[in-house]
């Protein structure tokens, strides 16, 4: 039995899992935080699994992802800022950029 470490909001992760043949009950969870940073540090440090974005561990030396066969979670991400702030030319070349890159498949490198 693995020790699984997760972000506040466990409910759309265990019915991702219930979803892919994996039931998961939220007892399975030994620690939370509402820090993705934390939750990756305890990953890295060795204390349990975590859902985490396939860039993370296809570039960490060390961590390997548990379930291969296990599809991918495909979520919505919004990329906002001020409206000020669009007007701004590095503001709007970094903007432009980052919204080129999440409109595709994979991460900007």
């Amino acid at each position: 039995m693995h020790a699984f470490l997760r972000n506040l909001n466990s409910d759309r992760l265990l019915s991702a899992l219930d979803d892919q043949g994996i039931p998961v009950r939220a007892e399975a969870f030994v620690m939370v935080s509402d820090c993705h940073v934390v939750v990756w540090d305890l990953v890295k440090a060795g204390y349990g699994i975590a859902m985490l974005p396939e860039v993370l561990w296809e570039t960490t030396p060390g961590i390997e992802k548990v379930l291969p066969s296990l599809v991918s979670l495909k979520f919505p991400v919004w990329l906002v800022t001020r409206r000020e702030l669009r007007a701004s030319r590095r503001i709007r070349v970094v903007f432009d950029y980052l919204a080129r890159a999440l409109a595709g498949d994979g991460y900007a490198h």
